[in-house]
């Protein structure tokens, strides 16, 4: 009757024994990580040398103004980096004429600056940001150039404004052909009593 019982003890044991044997050979439990973005231990950066807030009149071309440079932290330029540029799809923002759309991609030179690609702006008026971003071995650098879409200029095309306009070119014209006529514009009356008489004898009676 006692067989049994220690039977089942053995089998614990030997249970218990074998779990003790496995959690040694996996080690202890480590904790998983979060992924992280790549350190970037040199400091490579993107710095903006000209145009960092452009001012630009609405559906007129862009001329190619901001001009961004990559550099490590001893300011030594990184070149050979492809730089994106990226312009809002919604909203004020504009059109690379080189791609025809919002996204146009530079390499740095051997200085390690880049000329932003010209860019036509849109109808919409307001600020917004263009991205410059890229990769420096594996790390990756961004910064944003502050654009303002100003409203075009409005004309006055009312009635009154064309009356106007007519007024002014027909008094230019007016004193133009007495001015070649070396004349004056005055006319001078001199008031007195007339005579009548027969012709060819003037001031005889009847």
């Amino acid at each position: 009757m006692l067989l049994k019982p220690m039977l089942c003890k053995k089998a614990l044991i030997a249970s218990g024994t074998a779990f003790a044997l496995l959690l040694n050979l996996a080690g202890p439990a480590v904790p998983r990580l979060a992924a992280q973005e790549p350190e970037n231990p040199e400091k490579y950066e993107i710095e903006i040398i000209s145009g960092a807030n452009m001012v630009n009149s609405v559906k007129r071309r862009v001329a190619s103004e901001a001009i961004v440079e990559v550099h490590d932290r001893n300011r030594k330029p990184i070149g050979g980096v492809i730089l994106a540029f990226t312009l809002p799809q919604t909203g004020a923002g504009g059109t690379f004429t080189s791609t025809g759309s919002n996204l146009a991609t530079v390499v740095t030179g051997a200085d390690g600056r880049a000329t932003m690609p010209a860019f036509q702006a849109n109808n919409t008026a307001g600020s917004y940001n263009i991205s410059v971003s890229g990769q420096v071995n594996g790390t990756r650098i961004s910064t944003q150039i502050q654009v303002t879409n100003k409203p075009a200029p409005t004309f006055v095309h009312s009635a009154s404004f064309k009356v106007l306009l007519v007024a002014a070119a027909a008094g230019a014209t007016v004193g133009g052909i007495i001015a070649a006529r070396g004349g004056s514009s005055k006319t001078t009356v001199t008031p007195g009593t007339p005579s009548i008489g027969p012709a060819g004898i003037p001031g005889s009676q009847r």
